[in-house]
């Protein structure tokens, strides 16, 4: 989004509770750094994981003085939350509010407009964490093991380049 000239990006992040969202905060971050631009700590939202929260905090972003341009969501139920206020809002995604979400989902390319999310290869990493496991019972004195699956971005129209 910032190479969009995206710079007023709101991001609404899950339960800060669980460590993938501070991962993903800290990652709106270090691209806000990254790019040399200050981080707005007032554009980060935070709640449940969930639908309603979606809803609510994209209710929340959308009311502010100075809009942002564009919103990041941290998983499918902030997205779908997020959507539904913009809809209901009457705001028009990409042109007015872009949004980018994570968790990329096979219902995302039915959404309107269709969701640029951050898909991540669940399968794979179910796979990976069972064979980890195994190698791990069958020698317990294996060391601990980790194993990184890099996300893809899925760019569809819901960012404004498509």
């Amino acid at each position: 989004m910032i190479k969009l000239g995206h710079t007023k990006i709101a991001h609404i992040a899950g339960d800060k509770e669980i460590p993938t969202t501070h991962e993903r905060i800290a990652g709106y971050k270090s691209a806000f750094r990254h790019h040399g631009i200050r981080v707005d700590e007032k554009l980060i939202f935070s709640r449940k994981s969930d639908y309603q929260s979606g809803v609510e905090l994209t209710e929340q972003v959308i009311s502010l003085k100075s809009r942002p341009t564009a919103i990041f969501t941290g998983n499918n139920l902030l997205t779908l939350g997020a959507f539904e206020a913009l809809h209901r809002n009457n705001i028009r995604m990409p042109k007015e509010i872009a949004v980018v979400g994570f968790d990329d989902v096979y219902w995302a390319s039915s959404l309107n407009p269709a969701l640029t999310a951050v898909k991540q290869f669940g399968y794979e990493m179910g796979q990976q964490a069972i064979e980890l496991l195994y190698k791990r019972l069958s020698n317990p004195q294996r060391p601990p093991t980790s194993y990184i699956l890099k996300p893809e971005l899925m760019i569809r129209k819901s960012c404004g380049t498509k």
